[in-house]
């Protein structure tokens, strides 16, 4: 009867029991299951950045085209949209900052996209907005032409309709 035993108990130590089987294939599912939400939260980052890279590339291009079209007086247009991206749109807005004589101009591009990560309700989705603003003191003979407008402003008359720079200078 001795011999019985030992030889069963033998025989359980050749190999692993069902039960230490399923808890290894337990902790192997949580490790899998784990590394696998991290790659694809990683992958949702890495998506994001990309995103936002892209989006400051086009601000920061349209920004300056815009400004060099402003500086050399051939703006036209002052919003639109981008044909290469449905639903994408720009505004653009001039500022003259004064101080005293010293004058500083304040363009910036606005835009406007649709929200990536909003749950699309039947084509609309929710947009957000990029602002970026690029501060460009202007050339003497600038200057000198939003000096004089101003002086006309204060004098009563009026600056037109291309205001201080731009397509009118």
């Amino acid at each position: 009867m001795r011999a019985s035993i030992d030889a069963r108990r033998r025989r359980r130590g050749d190999g692993f029991t069902l039960v230490e089987l399923l808890l290894a294939l337990g902790i192997i599912g949580i490790i899998f299951s784990t590394l696998i939400y991290m790659r694809l939260e990683a992958m949702e980052r890495v998506t994001a950045v990309i995103e936002d890279r892209s989006l400051r590339r086009l601000a920061q291009e349209k920004l300056e085209e815009n400004i060099a079209r402003c500086m050399s007086n051939e703006l036209e247009e002052l919003a639109g949209e981008f044909p290469d991206r449905p639903g994408w749109f720009w505004e653009w807005r001039e500022e003259v900052n004064r101080e005293g004589e010293d004058v500083l101009l304040s363009f910036t591009i606005v835009i406007t996209y649709p929200d990536p990560n909003a749950p699309d309700r039947g084509g609309d989705r929710e947009e957000k907005t990029y602002e970026l603003t690029a501060w460009v003191l202007p050339t003497d003979e600038q200057r000198e032409f939003i000096l004089e407008q101003e002086q006309l402003m204060l004098e009563g008359g009026s600056m037109g309709i291309d205001g201080y720079y731009g397509t009118g200078m």
